[in-house]
């Protein structure tokens, strides 16, 4: 598990990795970089997310109606998309 969570922090650089479920109680030592955390919390997370990218997505498809397509550049993307 430890080789994973390092992969996943090499590849995609997070602010902070949370690890849960039903059997993390079981680790004796949690991998460096990362922190037990509630599934509870995973689900609320989640569930903001996708409200602000369906809000993001909703004001695209407005300005769509407006123009050909929406010229998003890094600087002004929706946050939910930015890396």
């Amino acid at each position: 598990m430890a080789d994973v969570v390092q992969r996943l922090i090499a590849a995609l650089e997070p602010q902070d990795v949370v690890l849960g479920g039903g059997n993390i109680h079981k680790l004796k030592q949690l991998p460096p970089g990362s922190r037990a955390g509630d599934n509870a919390n995973a689900f609320l997370g989640g569930f903001r997310l996708w409200e602000k990218l369906g809000k993001n997505l909703t004001r695209a498809k407005a300005q769509t109606n407006k123009r050909k397509r929406p010229q998003f550049t890094r600087a002004n993307a929706p946050k939910a998309l930015q890396v």
